[in-house]
């Protein structure tokens, strides 16, 4: 014989519910590829690494480019000086104009570069813009890194300009 259900919603949602468990891991710590890191540096001039005390210290998104900037497949040759991206591979401090107003620094001085260098961010073959090293991705990750950490530009501007270039480099 077939019980009829009760239809309401009220029903469902007065059913007992499990149990919460309480983590045991107070801080989760990035895992890095020694082998890799040893091989290239991401972070130019004193910014061989951010500060990062615990998972939670730096944003999804620079932790991500962080990531794909550090594991790039070892098929894709390191960059040089004739590479586009190689401009990125001094400190990146060197490039803040210190007349420029923070809140000013995207429209005055980073987005007339990131368009110089790569273009409207979905023309072009990105793909030839991919090369490890300071003067390739790893370069353009601790220039980022600067502005959003030290001069406190809002990633979500960075985030929608590098977006394809990431998805790019997720796919290698």
């Amino acid at each position: 014989m077939k019980t009829k259900k009760n239809g309401f919603l009220l029903t469902f949602f007065n059913q007992p519910k499990a149990t919460l468990v309480p983590s045991t891991i107070s801080t989760i710590h990035p895992v890095f590829s020694p082998t890799l890191a040893q091989e290239k540096t991401t972070f130019p001039q004193g910014y061989e690494q951010p500060p990062i005390t615990s998972q939670s210290s730096i944003s999804p998104f620079l932790d991500k480019l962080n990531n794909l900037a550090k594991n790039l497949p070892q098929s894709i040759p390191e960059a040089s000086d004739d590479d586009k991206l190689a401009e990125f591979r001094g400190d990146p401090a060197e490039f803040n104009d210190k007349t420029i107003n923070n809140k000013d620094l995207w429209e005055e001085e980073i987005n007339p570069q990131l368009k110089r260098i790569l273009g409207w961010g979905t023309e072009g073959k990105m793909e030839d813009l991919v090369r490890w090293g300071r003067k390739g991705i790893e370069g353009l990750a601790g220039y980022v890194w600067y502005y959003v950490e030290e001069q406190g530009v809002n990633e979500d501007l960075f985030e929608g300009k590098l977006s394809h270039l990431m998805s790019i480099l997720e796919e290698m």
